[in-house]
């Protein structure tokens, strides 16, 4: 039997190639189908319902859902509590991230230094990121306690309160002492981060600043801000997207009190939720606050897709 020419050799090899890597392809969907599914089950019918419910009437006990379109998110806008909650969260956003990633920064600087113990030092700045975050705002109640929580009692030793205070209970402090608990568990996440792209900039950049005569400020300010610009924007929008969703600290601290002046979108959505049980309003809201964080998430994906290029 005469062989076959060399083009149709050719030609079996590629279609032979093709159906390997299609097995290929289909194999590795294979073993991750069953977590799509999952999540679609846990995730994507809870979304798809919530989307539902934003656009219906519902009442407990109450069998129909009619569609109303717009009707909820035109009372969510009116509820002068969400707007209360909306502002908050922009103060709790920005102050959060400013002071995380300007404590992060200053952080990652001394460790990133060589000393004795900087081992030891790492784990005592890490010591906040690895609590709970309940565990975290349980302790913080307690230090923040008027009668007897040690948080007070230091700050009337030193004279910065004249008299042991209820700081979670005062409408004009209660925010931001909330926002310290927070900057405090979150500062070393940004160390980390910052920390790494400390570590990944070339010695020869520094070597060569030095050469040409730059102190320790021109050397932060020409080589080490501008490598750690990406690190620096990656984990300010993170940073932006957790604690626009943040719930835990005031839930926990204040519950959105006193008289809902601390209630961010996320203790405004359960309150509205499990509290009035208004759970078309709530849900309007959710999806409010849902599309917000996924327009951050693709800024998010699109500044790692930059970087990664």
């Amino acid at each position: 039997m005469a062989t076959p020419p060399y083009p149709v050799r050719a030609r079996r090899s590629a279609l032979q190639v093709r159906f390997a890597r299609l097995r290929r392809e289909n194999t590795g969907l294979a073993f991750v189908l069953p977590s799509i599914v999952t999540m679609a089950a846990v995730i994507g019918y809870p979304v798809a319902y919530t989307f539902f419910l934003s656009v219906s009437k519902f009442e407990l006990g109450v069998d129909q859902t009619p569609f109303v379109g717009l009707a909820n998110f035109a009372a969510v806008f009116d509820d002068r509590v969400f707007l209360t909650a909306v502002r908050n969260t922009l103060i709790w956003t920005v102050l959060c991230v400013a002071f995380i990633i300007l404590l992060g920064l200053l952080a990652a600087l001394l460790v990133n230094e060589s000393f004795r113990g900087r081992s030891a030092t790492r784990s005592l700045l890490l010591l906040p990121w690895i609590i709970p975050g309940i565990v975290a705002a349980v302790l913080w109640k307690w230090l923040y306690h008027p009668d007897f929580g040690i948080g007070i009692q230091f700050l009337v030793t030193i004279g910065v309160l004249p008299s042991p205070t209820n700081l979670l209970a005062n409408p004009n402090i209660a925010l931001y002492a909330v926002i310290l608990v927070n900057i405090w568990k979150s500062a070393p996440f940004a160390m980390l981060m910052l920390l790494a792209g400390l570590q990944s900039a070339p010695p020869g950049l520094y070597d060569a600043a030095r050469v040409d005569g730059a102190g320790i400020w021109g050397r932060f300010r020409y080589v080490t801000l501008p490598h750690l610009r990406p690190v620096i924007l990656v984990v300010a929008l993170l940073m932006t997207i957790w604690n626009m969703n943040t719930f835990t600290y005031i839930y926990v601290l204040t519950g959105g009190g006193p008289i809902r002046l601390t209630e961010v979108l996320g203790v405004y959505i359960y309150n509205m939720a499990f509290q009035s049980f208004k759970f078309d309003i709530a849900s309007a809201a959710a999806v409010i606050v849902f599309i917000i964080s996924t327009g951050m998430s693709l800024i998010y994906l699109r500044v790692l897709r930059a970087g990664e290029e």
